[in-house]
């Protein structure tokens, strides 16, 4: 029962079972990580639990890493400039039409639908490019 508790821990983890080789593996973040069956057997309560401790631990810890090193990539940076100029063009092309929308005309009735509909992707946008100013600082 015990081994098959260890079993589920590992799963929950993500690990895989390889049945050929006897272990149990995970490949994330760029990173291997193996489990002998034989731990699972063979490791007292105590030692298991400062294993699978240390398993969470080093997958947070490779997670932060290989995030931190993405952000630092270039074509990271590239595709956020990218999308932010799209968000920017994005937000002058609604902003504009949002503006001729609510410029009173002379025969013809204003559209508070459309109005409506042009201020929400407005307030969007602007939204959407303020988190990816705040994100650039970080």
């Amino acid at each position: 029962m015990e081994q098959l508790n260890r079993e589920i821990e590992l799963l929950q983890l993500g690990f895989k079972k390889n049945y050929d080789q006897q272990t149990f593996y995970l490949y994330k973040y760029d990173l291997s990580w193996y489990v002998d069956y034989s731990k699972i057997l063979d490791y007292s309560d105590h030692k298991w639990n400062i294993l699978i401790e240390d398993m969470k631990y080093d997958l947070q810890e490779s997670k932060k890493m290989f995030y931190k090193h993405l952000r630092m990539s270039s074509g990271y940076n590239l595709a956020g400039k990218d999308i932010r100029n799209k968000l920017r063009d994005e937000y002058n092309k609604y902003n504009s039409w949002l503006q001729q929308e609510t410029q009173g005309k002379i025969g013809r009735s204003p559209n508070f639908k459309r109005e409506t509909e042009l201020r929400a992707k407005v307030e969007l946008l602007k939204e959407l490019i303020e988190m990816f100013k705040e994100e650039k600082k970080l």
